[in-house]
């Protein structure tokens, strides 16, 4: 979260390096199970992880491994809210708000 604020008061911040490890950051997200260990965080680890990058100005269509986060998040939330997982409406309305603005063209179902 913190290095959206940064990344959004400095655009010049964004570049290789930055999109490097927006890349390693996904990739490890959608590889393990790191995002799901605490049931009672997993909604707002996928809310905060989601908005930040979108929030950096990064799309599904920037990289394979963004989209595939996004892909994995779409798959995730929606059974994390039918199962009545533990979650507050900002975490609920900033997945979404991610989701329309990393411009993922797939089904939240």
């Amino acid at each position: 979260w913190s290095l959206s604020k940064l990344v959004g008061v400095n655009s010049k911040l964004r570049g290789r390096h930055l999109s490097e490890l927006v890349d390693a950051i996904a990739a490890r997200a959608v590889g393990s199970s790191i995002m799901n260990q605490s049931a009672n965080a997993a909604f707002k680890n996928w809310s905060i992880l989601l908005y930040c990058i979108a929030k950096m100005g990064f799309s599904c269509q920037d990289s394979k491994s963004v989209q595939q986060l996004f892909e994995a998040g779409a798959k995730e939330v929606p059974q994390m809210l039918h199962r009545k997982q533990r979650c507050v409406p900002q975490d609920v309305s900033n997945s979404i708000w991610a989701f329309a603005t990393a411009e993922y063209g797939g089904c939240l179902q």
